[in-house]
C-alpha cells in the first residue's frame, strides 16, 4: 500500500511548489530609462553668412600739399560668404578660434567742381573682407554668447577722374590693407549639429598712400566700417 500511496504523496508536493513558485514576484532587472547625451559646443564647424556694412568712412587726404587737403566718403555696402571655426567647451565656458572670407562690396563715391570749368570724382571700393578671430564666451545649453576681436583684411579700390575745359584725366589703383576687428554675437543651436546666429563686427583698416606719381597728387587713405551679419553653422560633433 505504501509503493501506491508514496507517488501520490510525490506528485502532491510537486504541484504545491510549483502553484507556490508562480506565486512570488518577478526578479527580472527593471529597465533603465533612456538618459540623452549632454549637448556640448565643443568641435568643429563650417557656415555661411551674409549681412551689410555701415556707418563707417572712407577716409583720404593729400600727401603732396601743405596744408593737405582732406575729405571722407560714409562707406556702406553688402557682404556675402563664408566662415570656418572650432570651440572647446569647458562646464559652461566656451573658446574657440573662426577664419572667415566674404565678398564685400562696400563702397561710395563723391563728385565736385566748378560748372563749365572742371569737375572731379572720387569712388572707393572694397573687393573682400575676411577676418581671423578669437571667440570667448558663455554657454546657457544651446545658446552660445560671445565676445570675438582678431585681425581684418581687405582690398580696397580707389578711382578718380578730373576734367578740365575739356581735358579728361582718370587713373585707378587697388592695394591690400590690415586692420583689427572686434565685436559681439549670439548662436543658437537649432538641431545637435545645425546652428544660427547674429554678429557685429567693427573693422578698422590701415591707411596707404595711393597714386603716388609725379602727374598726380598722392592720396592716402584707409577705411573703418560696421558689420552686421546672419548667418548658419554645421558642426561636426567629436
Amino acid at each position: 500500500m505504501f509503493k501506491k500511496i508514496a507517488p501520490a504523496v510525490a506528485f502532491a508536493l510537486l504541484a504545491s511548489t510549483s502553484t507556490f513558485a508562480a506565486d512570488l514576484p518577478s526578479r527580472s532587472a527593471p529597465v533603465s530609462p533612456y538618459v540623452a547625451p549632454i549637448f556640448t559646443w565643443t568641435g568643429f564647424y563650417l557656415g555661411a553668412h551674409a549681412g551689410a556694412g555701415f556707418g563707417g568712412e572712407y577716409k583720404a587726404r593729400t600727401v603732396v600739399f601743405d596744408p593737405p587737403i582732406e575729405g571722407k566718403l560714409s562707406a556702406g555696402g553688402f557682404i556675402i560668404g563664408g566662415q570656418a571655426g572650432f570651440n572647446y567647451q569647458m562646464g559652461s565656458f566656451v573658446v574657440g578660434v573662426e577664419g572667415d572670407l566674404s565678398y564685400a562690396d562696400i563702397k561710395n563715391d563723391i563728385s565736385f567742381g566748378v560748372p563749365g570749368l572742371a569737375s572731379a570724382s572720387v569712388e572707393a571700393s572694397t573687393d573682400y573682407l575676411a577676418t581671423i578671430r578669437g571667440r570667448i564666451g558663455y554657454a546657457w545649453d544651446r545658446v552660445f554668447i560671445y565676445a570675438t576681436g582678431g585681425v581684418a583684411f581687405t582690398k580696397v579700390e580707389l578711382s578718380a577722374s578730373a576734367n578740365v575745359l575739356g581735358f579728361g584725366y582718370g587713373i585707378s589703383e587697388s592695394k591690400s590693407h590690415t586692420g583689427w576687428t572686434i565685436g559681439a554675437g549670439v548662436e543658437a543651436a537649432l538641431t545637435d549639429n545645425i546652428s544660427a546666429k547674429a554678429e557685429y563686427l567693427y573693422v578698422d583698416f590701415d591707411d596707404k598712400t595711393y597714386f603716388a606719381t609725379p602727374d598726380f597728387a598722392g592720396i592716402r587713405t584707409d577705411l573703418d566700417n560696421h558689420i552686421i551679419r546672419v548667418g548658419v553653422n554645421y558642426r561636426f560633433t567629436l
